[in-house]
């Protein structure tokens, strides 16, 4: 198992991985990177306001998907991001609502993950990015 999960890194690594921007999608790569929307056309690079995405990571044999954060930024409260433990938003909630400057932590999945984010129609911010690495069974 170590030997095929190493072979499947240095692939990783030398073909490159799945960049997403937040919409409402699901998706099936097992490594890959998220960030918000960038759809604000006034201050460009940040999210838009009033957005209400569910982006889902379901890559076919995943035992468990690693979420890491290397950056967020979203308005206090009114601005945030919720984890689901599974396909849809119906599933439990992993991990979040995350809202404000903090970096959430590592969060690893039980298999699928859903990631909704929601702003409100007020203030917009920089936003997150994150990348997922999937453990197959």
């Amino acid at each position: 198992m170590r030997l095929i999960l190493f072979f499947v890194l240095i692939l990783y690594s030398i073909i490159g991985h799945a960049q997403y921007s937040m919409s409402n999608q699901t998706v099936s790569d097992c490594f890959g990177t998220l960030s918000d929307s960038e759809a604000n056309t006034q201050q460009p690079g940040w999210y838009d306001h009033n957005e209400n995405y569910t982006f889902t990571i379901c890559p076919n044999g995943a035992a468990s998907i690693i979420i890491d954060f290397s950056f967020f930024n979203t308005e206090p409260i009114n601005d945030y991001l919720i984890i689901y433990d599974g396909p849809n938003t119906s599933s439990p909630v992993l991990a979040g609502p995350f809202s404000g400057v903090n970096t959430p932590p590592q969060i690893i999945s039980n298999g699928c993950v859903t990631i909704v984010f929601v702003s409100d129609l007020n203030v917009a911010a920089d936003g997150f990015n994150l990348s997922w690495e999937t453990i197959i069974n």
